[in-house]
C-alpha cells in the first residue's frame, strides 16, 4: 500500500488526527470538488474509496480463495469452483490500477490545497512491492 509514503508523514499524522473535524482533511477522506490555481474545478474520491480499492486487491489475491486436493477453488456454498492465475491476476491489476488512479487525484488534491509542503530533501524509501507469477 502506497498510501502512507505518499502523503508523508506529518500529513498522515496529521490526518489521523484531526480527519474528523478539520474541513479539508474531511474533504481528503470522503471525496469532493476543489479548484485548482487555474480555477479549473476538480472531483475526487477520497482516500477513503481509494483504501478501499488497495484493500480489494489485496483481497482479490487473498480471499475466498482454498488450496484443495483439487487445486484452487472459489469457495461458493457446498460446492467450489476453480479460478485461474490468469483471473485472478486480471482482477488484481484492475483493481490496483484503479486504486493508484484515485491515490494520484488525491495528492492532486493535496497540491492544490498545499497540503503536502516542503518535500524537498524528503528521503524515498521503498515500500516494498509484490511480483506475480504465473503458477502451473
Amino acid at each position: 500500500m502506497n498510501i502512507k509514503p505518499a502523503l508523508g508523514d506529518e500529513l498522515f499524522l496529521n490526518i489521523l488526527k484531526d480527519g474528523e473535524t478539520n474541513d479539508i482533511y474531511k474533504v481528503l477522506l470522503n471525496g469532493g470538488t476543489y479548484k485548482d490555481s487555474s480555477e479549473n474545478l476538480h472531483t475526487f474520491v477520497g482516500l477513503k474509496t481509494t483504501l478501499s480499492y488497495f484493500v480489494y486487491a489485496q483481497n482479490v489475491m487473498t480471499g475466498d480463495f482454498q488450496s484443495t486436493r483439487y487445486g484452487m477453488r472459489l469457495k461458493d456454498g457446498d460446492y467450489s469452483s476453480a479460478i485461474s492465475s490468469k483471473e485472478r491476476s486480471d482482477c488484481y491489476n484492475n483493481a490496483l490500477e484503479v486504486a493508484n488512479h484515485y491515490l494520484s487525484e488525491c495528492l492532486a488534491f493535496c497540491k492544490a490545497k498545499g497540503l503536502l509542503g516542503n518535500r524537498k530533501g524528503r528521503k524515498v524509501l521503498s515500500t516494498g512491492g509484490c511480483t506475480i507469477r504465473k503458477i502451473g
